[in-house]
C-alpha cells in the first residue's frame, strides 16, 4: 500500500480528524465523548493544528480544482513545528503555500453553553455530534499565502455578530459563525466585480452553506434568534449547522474515494 492509499484508508474511516491524530494517544482514546476529546486537543501542547495536519494538506492538494501540484510541488513543516505543515506550489511569478482553516469555529459556541445547559440531554447530543462534525473533513479549507504580493485571508478574521440578549449575553458581543460572514463577504465581491460564483461554491464544496433554490445561491445565515428561550436557539442553530457539515462532508468524501493511488502528492506526503 503506498502513502495515497494509506492516507485514503484513514480518512475514509468512521474516525475524524482529531481521531487520527491522537490515534495512539492513551489519555485521548479513554475519553467517551467528542466535547471532551475537543477540550483535551485544545489543552495540549504538542503543536497539533487540524487545520494544517498531515490529513487536510492531503485533501487540499487532491480535491480542490483550483490547487495544481507540479514536480516542484512540495510538502513542508511549517518552522520548525513538527506537526503543522503546508503545500507549496512555484508558478512564474508567486510561490502560493496553501495552509487551511476552520468553516465553523467549535469554541466559539462553546463559550455560549454552560455547564446547567448540557444537563438537556438533547442539547449534550448535539452538542457531541458538533465537536465531531468539526473535525471531519467537511470543516475545512484551504487558504492560499502569496508570498510575493504578501496576499492572504483566513476565514477566522471574520466573525459573526448577533443579538443575542436571549443568551444573556452582550448584544454585540462576537460570535464565531464565520462561514456565513466570510461566504456573505466573497458573494458581494462577486456581485461587484464579476466571477463565477456558482463555481467558486461548487469548486470549494460549501454548496450545504447556500441557498439551493435561490438562482443567486445566497449564503445561508444559521444563527437565528427567533425562540424564546436559549435552549432552543442552541438546538435549532445545532440542528441545521450539523446537517450542513455532515452533508460537506459527504461530498469531499466522495472525492477522495475517487483519487488515483497513483496520483503525484504520493511523492511528497510526510
Amino acid at each position: 500500500m503506498n502513502k495515497v492509499e494509506s492516507y485514503k484508508e484513514k480518512i475514509l474511516s468512521e474516525k475524524n480528524l482529531m481521531d487520527l491524530m491522537y490515534e495512539s494517544d492513551d489519555n485521548y482514546n479513554k475519553l467517551t465523548n467528542y466535547i471532551d476529546k475537543f477540550l483535551y486537543y485544545k489543552e495540549q501542547k504538542d503543536g497539533i493544528d487540524i487545520d494544517v495536519c498531515k490529513y487536510n494538506i492531503f485533501i487540499y492538494g487532491t480535491c480542490y480544482q483550483s490547487i495544481k501540484l507540479s514536480n516542484t510541488s512540495l510538502i513542508s513543516k511549517q518552522g520548525t513545528c513538527r506537526n503543522k505543515y503546508e503545500l507549496s506550489i512555484e508558478s512564474e511569478n508567486n510561490k502560493i503555500c496553501y495552509r487551511g482553516d476552520t468553516a465553523i469555529n467549535v469554541l466559539s459556541l462553546m463559550k455560549l453553553v454552560n455547564i446547567e445547559d448540557i444537563k438537556d440531554k438533547e442539547l449534550f447530543a448535539l452538542m457531541n455530534d458538533y465537536a465531531f462534525l468539526c473535525y471531519c473533513v467537511g470543516n475545512f479549507y484551504p487558504i492560499p499565502f502569496c508570498f510575493n504580493d504578501e496576499i492572504s485571508c483566513s476565514l477566522n478574521l471574520s466573525k459573526g455578530t448577533c443579538k443575542q440578549n436571549v443568551l444573556g449575553k452582550d448584544a454585540n458581543k462576537l460570535f464565531g459563525d464565520s462561514m456565513y460572514v466570510y461566504l456573505q463577504f466573497i458573494y458581494r465581491l462577486f456581485e461587484k466585480y464579476g466571477g463565477d460564483w456558482k463555481k467558486y461554491i461548487e469548486n470549494n464544496y460549501f454548496q450545504p452553506f447556500v441557498v439551493k433554490d435561490d438562482k443567486n445561491n445566497f449564503p445561508i445565515d444559521f444563527w437565528k434568534t427567533d425562540e424564546n428561550n436559549r435552549i432552543g436557539i442552541l438546538k435549532k442553530y445545532l440542528e441545521s449547522i450539523n446537517s450542513a457539515l455532515r452533508e460537506r462532508n459527504k461530498i469531499i468524501l466522495e472525492k477522495v474515494e475517487k483519487i488515483n493511488s497513483e496520483h503525484i502528492i504520493n511523492d511528497i506526503l510526510p
